[in-house]
């Protein structure tokens, strides 16, 4: 990532060290001129180690300021309360953090479609419904096609989100679908699909 022209802060490094797994950001520095700031919260109720990241980064010869967040929400189907109130919490963190700038916010949140997520908050939206929700892109988890969990269960949902305020996505597509390596033992570069989406700020 490093080599591609990715940044991430020291802070996120020393928090992630001899970890099995947490949240990371990085900024892609030919775009972004300089992180303002970066905070990483623990939530309250987790029992997964989980949290939120939000950095606030400055782009663009106007210097104009915009934040990006990112989260790993509770998982399992029994943690659902929980995982509502990460994400409730998490927009009111949000606006906080942006005042009068925009923000956006993506990650695993593990959404799933019995999850009571309620009306957003307003001015934020959901990028996949805003471009118009096409089907080829809704499912992020697929145990189906993606065989990194070797699982023997099938399942096909719709587990990760963006989301965003003050910022228009103009486009939204589900990425990582070709596998890293070939032969027996073949595997994608995560057992989600990745988000890719781009904006107008």
């Amino acid at each position: 990532m490093l080599e591609l022209g990715f940044e991430i802060s020291q802070d996120n490094v020393d928090r992630i060290e001899n970890q099995p797994y947490s949240e990371a950001m990085f900024l892609y520095t030919p775009m972004f001129a300089e992180r303002k700031e970066q905070v990483y919260y623990r939530f309250d109720n987790t029992c997964m180690n989980r949290g939120l990241i939000v950095t606030k980064a400055v782009f663009g010869q106007q210097q104009r300021q915009i934040v990006f967040a990112t989260s790993h929400l509770e998982s399992e189907k029994q943690f659902s309360k929980e995982r509502m109130q990460q994400l409730r919490w998490s927009f009111d963190k949000l606006h906080e953090h942006a005042g009068d700038c925009g923000w956006i916010f993506g990650g695993d949140m593990n959404l799933r479609t019995d999850d009571d997520v309620g009306e957003l908050p307003e001015g934020v939206v959901d990028c996949w419904e805003a471009v118009g929700s096409p089907k080829e892109h809704e499912i992020t988890w697929d145990t189906i096609q993606n065989t990194n969990l070797r699982a023997p269960y099938k399942l096909r949902m719709r587990l990760d989100r963006l989301y965003a305020y003050k910022a228009t996505p103009l486009s939204f597509k589900t990425v990582g679908k070709e596998q890293i390596s070939h032969g027996e033992g073949a595997e994608f570069m995560s057992d989600h699909w990745g988000l890719l989406s781009e904006f107008q700020v």
